[in-house]
């Protein structure tokens, strides 16, 4: 089934095929597979251990170690992956590890973890004696549904996020819903957020499967309604020239959230607040009308949390500034802000990040 959606006054095509399992994305670098699959995913991720080495999440370690009883410890670098990891020391401890086990570019590095996990290790890959292979599972609902495919691999530096970065494809990716089942609700939440705005991208259509598979928790296909709407958009700007940047859809002000917030808040729910505030800016500048504002900030809100609100609310609005002047997307001191028209109609508008404050879009 194709559906339309517009970004920047361009028409998108997404193909999207209900029950699909398998997707296929085209990239310069490298083309690549998303399989879904069922059950767990242990045998099949130890018959690619042999002469790789894993990048693992250590919670995930911890709770099922006994999986890998008959692999060299040596090959093995398991990590506390929080966002604090997304730094140039993450990077150079992925990297000693590489070097450690004199990883040749014939072998893989296989990455089992969320998205700091990845990015982190795709970053490595990359500069690793030019770039080698490596394939993911992806293990939190956000990295399936949104951060295991496009190829990027950005970590943070100097006090902001993704400033340093490459474009990093995978030889594969695999996802096991299993994980899910062990991720706290916080976690779930997130994720949902991701989708959600995937499916705002999208428009009413997705909007409308999103809530009937929000409301039975049907995560597989959230996450394959989220990667396909996603692979529509890379594959059309695969290196963010233009349309791309739509996928930044509330990451504007959830970015900054995000570290105003130490982090407190999480990745997910900081763009749905986001999501919210670009809302209010494209109310404002008329572009998006009163009822559909209401609507779509009512989905926001079921997923955020009374403490995400206490966390938001201890922020100070007007600090959002300076993060907005070191954001990616920012030239000659104006910001490409991502705002909309409808669901499925994405425009931006390019604005001083100094004049938000005045016009109330930086107020409670």
């Amino acid at each position: 089934m194709k559906h339309l959606f517009m970004v920047d006054n361009t028409t998108l095509t997404c193909d999207y095929q209900p029950m699909r399992t398998q997707l296929k994305i085209n990239s310069a670098y490298l083309n690549y597979s998303v399989a879904v699959h069922a059950g767990s995913p242990w045998t099949f991720l130890r018959s690619l251990l042999k002469n790789n080495v894993l990048l693992i999440d250590s919670v995930i370690f911890s709770a099922n170690q006994a999986e890998f009883f008959d692999f060299p410890e040596k090959a093995i670098l398991s990590i506390d992956a929080s966002e604090h990891f997304k730094t140039l020391a993450g990077v150079v401890r992925v990297l000693d590890f590489l070097v450690e086990n004199a990883l040749t570019k014939d072998k893989k590095l296989i990455i089992v973890g969320g998205g700091t996990l990845q990015e982190t290790g795709a970053f490595a890959s990359k500069i690793y004696k030019r770039g080698i292979q490596w394939i993911y599972f992806p293990t939190t609902l956000i990295a399936m549904s949104d951060s295991c495919i496009g190829g990027k691999a950005g970590i943070n530096y100097a006090g902001a996020k993704n400033q340093l970065g490459v474009f990093s494809s995978p030889a594969a990716i695999h996802i096991f819903s299993d994980f899910l089942n062990t991720l706290p609700e916080t976690q779930i939440r997130s994720g949902l957020g991701e989708i959600l705005k995937s499916c705002i991208i999208g428009g009413d259509y997705f909007l409308n499967q999103y809530h009937y598979f929000f409301q039975r928790r049907a995560f597989t296909d959230l996450i394959m309604i989220a990667l396909s709407i996603k692979k529509t958009v890379v594959e059309h700007d695969e290196f963010e020239k233009n349309h791309r940047r739509c996928l930044n859809y509330g990451h504007t002000f959830g970015h900054a959230i995000e570290i105003l917030s130490d982090y407190k808040i999480p990745h997910g729910i900081a763009v749905v607040l986001g999501i919210q505030m670009a809302n209010k800016f494209s109310y404002q500048q008329r572009l998006l009308s009163l009822d559909c504002m209401n609507k779509l900030n009512t989905l926001c809100e079921s997923l955020i949390s009374p403490t995400d609100h206490q966390h938001f609310r201890s922020i100070e609005l007007s600090s959002m500034t300076p993060l907005f002047h070191q954001d990616k997307k920012t030239v000659d001191q104006h910001t490409h802000f991502v705002l909309i028209k409808k669901p499925g109609e994405i425009v931006y508008a390019v604005v001083d990040p100094l004049s938000l404050h005045s016009r109330g879009i930086l107020q409670y």
